[in-house]
């Protein structure tokens, strides 16, 4: 058995163990409790998958079926908990309610590398600017995000609604616009016509209208609550953010790919995890109140 108290399962991409191992133990209390990071594709089971989110929640309920979620041993209590991508959910099937799995703030774990990421550092970085030079053109970036969503709003919400209507098309979350002008320039009711029509024909659902109205309500209250992370997938940020740099500072077509996958890694290098830290740490130690009060365990055994 692991000496970590808690072991958390993560979905098996690029940046995901990294991520949260930086992140959970930025906080001092949990580094010193100690945290085990796997990531699902480490886990060659068939009756649980071997990768991504699907996989963590099926361990997820592998280990609740097993009664194994929570172990008590001499010394304390120890928990497995699952880290998992928010995506869609909320707008489709809904986030699951359990205080063993827990979601991204944003769309992923990319989206949380550039909402908590250090911008002029990371430019500075990726593209050799001076400081001076860096803040000038994160000045002109600005809120990247706000103007992301601002210009992909409607492409946005097709994206979203694919998923409640059961559309399996070309209009995809994880897809740049196919409605704006060479990606990023003005929006073409043209083209939005044809993907929507696209996706109303791919759906699974009766009356997709209906439901795409319905979804196109929610997704304005995000946008209403500037909740601009949730809206987008991580990976569509560097582009963009790439994007608004050429406009000001020289980046070949042939680079930009490059650049933006170089960002991604500055982003994670200078990000400040102490209020994310924070919340984790009110997670996981709220896994030992849970048990304590289950299993009526003397007060204190445990506790971190």
């Amino acid at each position: 058995m692991t000496a970590a108290k808690y072991t958390a399962f993560v979905e098996g991409k690029n940046h995901d163990a990294v991520y949260y191992e930086r992140v959970i133990t930025g906080n001092p209390d949990l580094a010193a409790a100690g945290v085990r990071v796997i990531r699902s594709e480490e886990v060659a089971d068939d009756d649980v998958g071997t990768g991504g989110k699907s996989a963590v929640l099926a361990l997820h309920d592998f280990f609740e079926t097993s009664g194994d979620l929570t172990l008590h041993t001499n010394e304390s209590l120890k928990h497995l908990v699952f880290l998992v991508d928010r995506d869609y959910d909320e707008f489709n099937l809904g986030l699951r309610v359990n205080e063993h799995i827990v979601y991204t703030h944003g769309t992923d774990v990319e989206a949380e590398i550039y909402r908590q990421g250090d911008l002029v550092r990371s430019l500075g970085t990726v593209f050799s600017l001076t400081a001076d030079e860096a803040e000038g053109i994160a000045a002109r970036i600005g809120n990247f995000a706000y103007e992301l969503a601002l210009q992909w709003r409607q492409w946005i919400t097709l994206c979203i609604a694919a998923g409640p209507l059961g559309s399996r098309c070309a209009v995809r979350p994880s897809r740049p616009s196919a409605i704006n002008i060479d990606t990023y320039g003005e929006f073409d009711w043209g083209r939005y016509r044809d993907h929507h029509q696209m996706l109303i024909s791919a759906a699974q659902i009766e009356d997709p209208e209906s439901k795409f109205r319905e979804v196109s309500t929610l997704v304005d209250r995000f946008y209403e609550d500037g909740a601009y992370f949730r809206l987008i997938k991580g990976k569509l940020f560097p582009g963009f953010v790439v994007h608004l740099v050429a406009l000001a500072f020289p980046v070949s077509e042939r680079e930009k790919k490059h650049k933006g996958s170089q960002l991604t890694l500055a982003m994670l290098d200078s990000a400040r995890f102490e209020q994310q830290s924070d919340y984790y740490l009110g997670r996981l130690v709220n896994l030992d109140t849970i048990a304590l009060e289950l299993h009526k365990l003397p007060g204190g055994q445990g506790a971190i």
